[in-house]
């Protein structure tokens, strides 16, 4: 197999295991929000925004550094890629967030599959109406439900 044949296979499959993953997170959003009994603790929730305001903050600010220190180390993105892929992915699609407004943590709950990810303690849903800006300055907004995972005490972007 030549080397473009290899590069091409290697990122086939990279891209595959970032598209499961966020499916998996995403089916897990979806079991969180049925399960569900709308208990959000303040205790739990001054850290978690603070995590988020610092990620979208980095993100505003182009810190590569910055947006992968806050990406949770379990992952799959975070494992399959390094930080040098990251950064040069950063650069080549040059989309950054413009604004954004945290509008609510929607919940937190505990690890409901430990099995699958046993550094996960908690998970939450975070909804962040965000404006992203292209190089010829086109403005899209649009509301998502974000997932943020704590592992180890401290929260990360899932």
């Amino acid at each position: 197999m030549d080397l473009r044949s290899e590069s091409i296979r290697v990122r086939s499959e990279r891209t595959a295991v970032f598209l499961r993953s966020t499916a998996w997170l995403a089916c897990l959003a979806c079991l969180m929000m049925l399960a569900s009994r709308g208990e959000v603790r303040s205790e739990d929730t001054a850290g978690l925004v603070r995590v988020v305001k610092e990620y979208f903050d980095a993100e505003m600010l182009g810190n590569t550094e910055r947006v992968w220190a806050l990406l949770a180390p379990s992952s799959d993105f975070k494992r399959a890629y390094s930080y040098p892929f990251y950064s040069h992915l950063a650069k080549r699609h040059p989309v950054r967030v413009k604004n954004y407004v945290i509008e609510g943590v929607l919940e937190i709950v505990n690890n409901p599959d430990r099995k699958r990810l046993p550094m996960v303690e908690k998970v939450a849903l975070v909804r962040v109406r965000v404006v992203l800006t292209d190089p010829d300055g086109t403005d899209t907004g649009e509301t998502k439900v974000f997932t943020f995972l704590q592992e180890g005490g401290a929260w990360y972007k899932g």
